[in-house]
């Protein structure tokens, strides 16, 4: 004599047949009602963004202000050539004290900036030898980590825009480490760094705006990281 659970378990390829199978003949399965999670595109989402004070960038008729977070009054400053935000940076704004124009770097906020790098570099007294004529950015875009947010754990892109954050143009994805970075001349940029858990270095054309050469590294021996 079947028993409740000895006919259930008889039962139950029909049972899975039934659900999974014929309602779905089109090329659905029971597998495309399991709910996936959205991509994170924006970091820090409930993060009120907030536009800092404006700096000079070196040399130019330009003045330069992150979009940030956190009260009115954080500010974009300058150390070195290195012009970031205390606090998270979303974008960066561009006045032109020639015509009044404003440029926005990036059309939205949503992505994490880590730094803004002008070049050329400033001397060790802090002065300019030359105008700003290039920016390099470090950027967070992509969760690459799937932790649910963009932050400095995920890779980052370096992107290069010139002095006004006009021409704007990405030029490496999924950087895990920079470990250096110099002008060969004053147009063109040498970038060390680590993709992939591999070293390599990209010579960037600072003109065009695109990788001109990217080779790895040789091996520095086998037991460095």
């Amino acid at each position: 004599m079947l028993t409740t659970e000895s006919l259930f378990q008889s039962l139950r390829p029909l049972f899975i047949f039934i659900i999974c199978v014929m309602p779905f003949a089109g090329g659905l399965s029971c597998k495309s009602f399991q709910r996936s999670k959205a991509p994170v595109t924006r970091a820090n989402p409930g993060t009120k963004r907030v536009l800092g004070n404006f700096k000079s960038v070196e040399g130019t008729s330009y003045l330069m202000a992150a979009i940030g977070s956190g009260e009115h009054g954080g500010y974009s400053y300058l150390s070195s050539y290195d012009y970031s935000y205390r606090g998270d940076a979303y974008n960066y704004v561009f006045f032109n004290t020639v015509d009044s124009s404003i440029n926005m770097l990036l059309p939205n906020n949503d992505y994490l900036i880590v730094q803004a790098i002008s070049y050329p570099e400033k001397n060790d007294n802090g002065k300019a030898t030359d105008p700003t004529k290039w920016f390099l950015y470090r950027l967070i875009k992509r969760d690459s980590n799937q932790d649910g947010n963009l932050s400095y754990n995920d890779l980052e892109t370096l992107a290069i825009s010139d002095a006004g954050g006009k021409n704007y143009s990405e030029v490496i994805s999924d950087v895990s480490l920079i470990f250096g970075r110099a002008l060969r001349d004053e147009n063109t940029l040498t970038v060390i760094y680590l993709k992939n858990s591999r070293k390599f270095y990209s010579i960037i054309d600072l003109i065009n705006k695109e990788v001109s050469l990217t080779n790895e590294l040789p091996s520095i021996g086998t037991d460095v990281q």
